[in-house]
């Protein structure tokens, strides 16, 4: 055996150790959780969510979501989705694609829901195996305009193509917000969400009479980087 051999067994070896590790590690996470021992879950999860593991991320969100084991917060929640949903993680898309049907992910900021995202979003974890997320789409899908399907559908043709990378800014998204959300913006809504992208230190185009939509795709593009 030369030693370049040797070497490459070693490494072999030690991934094998270490994948194995990992797996041992998540499902004691699962059994805690079955268990009700909800704080030992999160424990075992959250350094291997830290490490990049998306099954982990996407439970670490439920937990947070659901405050099981730790503060319930929203926003920590649609983080560790969002974490896992660029890594093709069917069930952290599907999670993602809730908190925007529902206002959660957005709603603390501007009481909206953003319909589009989230078809967007079930879309895709539907390609990705999610069962539950296709009978959403379905639905989602009779609430939507004929113009809000095709950019959605657009959106998520996008997002795989770019493998999940840059899925929350388009220039093609152009045009009036209430093209973006069930319900017009209100002057309190508009306050809150200008300061909220403006806090985020990126230059706002006020071009064209888009105000609001470019404001919204640099908030969102804050809370998802």
């Amino acid at each position: 055996m030369t030693i370049n051999q040797g070497l490459l067994g070693l490494t072999l070896s030690s991934l094998l150790s270490s994948g194995a590790t990992l797996a041992a590690d998540f499902n004691k996470g699962i059994e805690a959780y079955e268990s009700g021992d909800y704080k030992t879950a999160v424990v075992e999860w959250t350094p291997l969510a830290e490490q990049g593991n998306a099954k982990a991320q996407d439970k670490l969100g439920i937990m947070y979501e659901k405050g099981l084991g730790v503060l319930e917060n929203d926003r920590t929640a649609s983080s560790w989705y969002v974490k896992a949903a660029k890594q093709g993680d069917a069930n952290a898309q599907y999670n993602l694609a809730r908190m925007y049907h529902s206002g959660q992910y957005i709603g603390q900021w501007t009481g909206l829901t953003d319909y589009v995202r989230a078809y967007m979003w079930y879309n895709l974890a539907s390609y990705n195996g999610s069962e539950q997320a296709n009978e959403n789409k379905e639905e989602l899908s009779k609430q939507l305009t004929s113009d809000q399907l095709q950019k959605a559908q657009y959106m998520s043709s996008l997002c795989l193509e770019w493998e999940y990378r840059n899925c929350w800014t388009h220039s093609e998204e152009k045009g009036p917000i209430s093209a973006r959300f069930n319900s017009p913006l209100t002057e309190a809504q508009q306050t809150r969400l200008s300061a909220a992208a403006v806090s985020a230190e990126d230059p706002v185009d006020y071009d064209h009479g888009n105000m609001w939509t470019t404001l919204w795709d640099i908030f969102l593009k804050k809370l998802e980087d």
